[in-house]
């Protein structure tokens, strides 16, 4: 999460609240070679106390019948995966990242300016680890994986062996939500509950022009709303769709826009919230953070 402080001075005393996060379109390092840069991250909005926040938690059972537990962050977007854990310089012993890909198939992983030594699980559509291997620092090299997969989890180099995980080990994946979407009035009034500036709001097939913008049509709903200190009707949009498939052509057609035109897109569930990139970063990841807490 991005970082927030907010700072109340009463005389001798000091309150300080804070969070973490990163943000979109950042370069990559250990990524897998079919994925193209931009990332996306959360921050946390400011409150009267501290959030705690939600990590997820894959399960690995091991060839002994020990589970092994991974604290993870999940990349499942182009801009994820190619950001990964490139340009850390630390990685906590029971954490990890892991690449969810939307089909099962032969993967290569390179590690171009990751400084953390790693080793990398290959997972089949079935949640099997299919291949191990450790990878290197700043390595151009490519890292096949020895068999179709389709998720990848990087460790800190040394973790599998040190838990005697090994190939044909089983994974506790993730489940996706099956809870039905907000429509998009519901997440735009939430951004205005949590304070956020919004300002007029309407469905998108009102917003003119809006029938000779390339955006694909697969969304089932959507509303575009302002943001008042932004000059002309810049703002953001939020979209819901029936599935992933019909989410990934609109968020694939934000990311693969010019740097200078991108706007941040944040993705959570079947919901897709698009913020012009004329607002400031940290304010942007604000939109993120009330996201996933409503989806």
């Amino acid at each position: 999460m991005r970082t927030w402080i907010t700072t109340l001075a009463l005389l001798a005393s000091l309150l300080l609240v804070a969070g973490c996060g990163g943000e979109e379109g950042e370069a990559p390092s250990e990524t897998p070679v079919e994925t193209t840069p931009t990332t996306t991250a959360p921050a946390t909005a400011p409150s009267a106390e501290p959030e705690v926040a939600r990590t997820p938690t894959l399960s690995i059972i091991n060839s002994g019948g020990e589970r092994v537990e991974v604290e993870i962050e999940i990349a499942d977007t182009n801009a994820e995966q190619t950001q990964g854990l490139s340009e850390r310089t630390g990685l906590a012993e029971d954490a990890g990242m892991l690449f969810v890909f939307d089909e099962e198939r032969p993967r290569f992983f390179q590690m171009r300016d990751t400084l953390i030594p790693l080793s990398i699980a290959f997972i089949d559509a079935g949640g099997n680890i299919v291949d191990i291997q450790d990878m290197q620092p700043l390595d151009q090299n490519l890292y096949p994986s020895a068999a179709p997969a389709q998720y990848a989890l990087e460790v800190n180099q040394g973790f599998f062996a040190e838990r005697g995980v090994q190939v044909g080990d089983t994974v506790e994946l993730p489940q996706p939500s099956t809870a039905e979407p907000p429509d998009s009035t519901g997440v735009v009034q939430a951004f205005r509950d949590a304070g956020l500036e919004v300002g007029e709001s309407y469905p998108v097939e009102q917003e003119p022009g809006w029938e000779e913008r390339p955006v694909p049509r697969t969304y089932e709903e959507a509303t575009r709303f302002l943001v008042p200190s932004l000059s002309g009707d810049a703002g953001g949009r939020v979209f819901v769709f029936e599935s992933e498939a019909d989410l990934r052509a609109v968020r694939d057609f934000y990311e693969g826009l010019a740097s200078s035109v991108r706007p941040y897109v944040y993705v959570e569930g079947l919901v897709l919230v698009q913020i012009s990139n004329e607002v400031p970063k940290g304010e942007a990841e604000r939109y993120s953070t009330v996201l996933r807490e409503i989806v």
